[in-house]
């Protein structure tokens, strides 16, 4: 990489950081993608050369981390576990100097498999509906277990193979696996694992609860001493309003995995308002588009829309008193607390854009102009505050499969569509 190149407000993309004690030489990172790992995607494991030449090739062009393509410690083809071929662990070791000669990082993200995701065609129906064809053809395809998650569920794509809940044996089976694979790496040389499918976020201090417990005890010491280490003792009282004030709303999102999915929460300022219907169908994590029908899943749509308001409040209410907390502090502590805030009422922006865009359809289906036009204006609002947060903070938006759901110019393009509609003659 030519450095000499880089614009000079870009600059900082060229400082090293850490993670835990991995150094990495610059902030430009590759992520996973399909069709680059580095033990094949849904064929026999192995060590796969094209996937290794993408990966050096990333590395020799600058980056500073590189992430292949995701692997599963079960493969969902043929039934085979990560950790068991040894020899593409040993022909990993032999390519691991060549990447490091770049001077780059490599980290291997790991995942279970698929569970109630995993996409099902209609050979795959078949199969699975086919007493005899499902046992037939485990030793290929056990869809049985492929599909089967933590709890039972339905299956994201098809009503016909429902996941079943997990075992107990099998849940050890598969954390067994993952120490393992990550065994295995390290030794190969690997420099890090990323952990499931897409565990990638903003940094929280909610893991450190799992260690800070001690034996007896309930939730509220645990919670009182992560608020005071974080806000110090003065700040606890707030930060534990603000913290049940945002689970009370949390608890009455409408669970659905296809709400999860496919519903207008993804992109919620960014998500433009349409005159007319589309009958565009909305896409899996990626553009709701105008797709009620999708968004509300199995829930009526007074009901989930009732429901989303109910988490919308409880961010507002949340925010009222994490506002007071941060007023209260000084220093470095405010700082990362007013931090915080612009993420809270980022998330309470989403869920008022969710609202007001399922009273427009509904009201646009029935032809009340009038309310479209409240709705308009009421969106507008939400997208230049929801502008402002994003402008200064650039964690807002980010997603680890998609990179970006929306940009601040995608914002623009709302309160365009906004002013436009709430200001239209025809509605």
């Amino acid at each position: 990489m030519d450095t000499t190149t880089v614009r000079k407000e870009y600059q900082a993309l060229l400082t090293p950081w850490k993670i835990g004690n991995c150094e990495i030489k610059n902030r430009f990172v590759v992520t996973s993608m399909g069709g680059t790992d580095l033990f094949g995607w849904m064929e026999r494991n192995h060590f796969d050369k094209e996937g290794a030449r993408f990966v050096l090739e990333a590395a020799k062009g600058g980056a500073g981390l590189v992430l292949p393509g995701c692997q599963p410690v079960y493969n969902p083809m043929f039934g085979q576990w990560l950790h068991k071929n040894k020899k593409m662990y040993k022909d990993l070791a032999k390519w691991m100097p060549e990447f490091h000669k770049t001077g780059a990082k490599l980290f291997v993200q790991l995942t279970a498999g698929f569970g109630r995701s995993f996409t099902i065609s209609e050979v795959m129906e078949k199969l699975y509906t086919n007493k005899a064809l499902r046992e037939a053809s485990k030793p290929v395809m056990d869809l049985d277990k492929i599909t089967a998650s933590a709890s039972p569920a339905p299956n994201r794509w098809s009503d016909k193979v429902p996941s079943r809940a997990m075992t107990v044996e099998e849940i050890h089976e598969f954390v067994d696996a993952f120490a393992e694979c990550a065994r295995l790496l390290k030794e190969a040389g690997v420099d890090g694992v990323m952990l499931s499918w897409s565990l990638g976020s903003a940094p929280t201090p909610n893991l450190s609860i799992f260690a800070d417990y001690r034996r007896g005890e309930g939730t509220g010491p645990v919670l009182d001493r992560l608020a005071e280490r974080l806000y110090g003792k003065g700040g606890v009282s707030a930060a534990r309003a603000a913290w049940k004030a945002y689970s009370e709303g949390f608890r009455e999102y409408p669970f659905f995995i296809s709400t999860v999915y496919s519903g207008n929460h993804t992109m919620g300022p960014a998500n433009p308002l349409y005159l007319e219907p589309t009958g565009w169908t909305a896409s899996m994590v990626g553009f709701p588009y105008d797709d009620l029908k999708r968004w509300r899943s199995i829930y009526p749509e007074e009901a989930f829309l009732g429901q989303m308001e109910q988490v919308r409040d409880g961010f507002v209410r949340g925010n009222a008193a994490f506002a007071s907390l941060v007023e209260s502090l000084d220093g470095p502590r405010q700082a990362a607390a007013r931090r915080e805030l612009g993420i809270f009422r980022a998330i309470e922006n989403h869920f008022s854009a969710v609202c007001d865009q399922v009273r427009f359809v509904r009201a646009r289906d029935r032809g009340d102009k009038a309310e479209m036009r409240a709705c308009a204006r009421r969106e507008l609002e939400t997208a230049k505050r929801h502008l402002a947060l994003v402008r200064a903070d650039s964690r807002i938006g980010y997603e680890c499969s998609n990179h970006y759901f929306y940009l601040p110019h995608d914002l623009i393009e709302k309160v365009l569509c906004c002013r436009d509609i709430s200001g239209h003659r025809r509605p």
